[in-house]
């Protein structure tokens, strides 16, 4: 028989570390995207963890560990909030994407085949 204390006390970490990223991505500038990854993968090796020891384990001969419906569903609520944190981050990256397009296309031109080619001798001057 699992202890639930223990495991909750790690659902708490996880929880922890997954709102300090969200708080993070209110802002979700390059540096705070820089910044989100060491708590993520902190937060994914806990979740690994927890995910690894309720694996099925002989137990009382059925082969079934005991643990509290809370705990599932604390795991399952987890698993939720790490995948709204992976959508931010697919969003912010896709914002950046865009931009990192939009200034690229202002500081090339087109030849005659389609293809694009750099400004020759331009600038471009961005602010904010």
């Amino acid at each position: 028989m699992r202890s639930d204390d223990g495991t909750a006390g790690q659902i708490g970490q996880v929880r922890m570390v997954l709102d300090q990223v969200r708080k993070l991505l209110l802002t979700p500038t390059p540096a705070t995207l820089s910044r989100c990854c060491r708590p993520l993968e902190k937060a994914a090796a806990h979740l690994r963890r927890l995910k690894s020891q309720l694996e099925p384990l002989p137990e009382n001969g059925d082969g079934a560990v005991r643990i509290s419906e809370q705990v599932r569903n604390d795991i399952r609520l987890l698993e939720r909030d790490l995948g709204d944190v992976r959508n931010l981050l697919r969003q912010a990256g896709a914002f950046y994407l865009g931009w990192s397009r939009i200034l690229l296309s202002a500081s090339s031109t087109y030849d005659a085949s389609g293809e694009m080619t750099p400004l020759a001798g331009g600038r471009l001057s961005v602010r904010g």
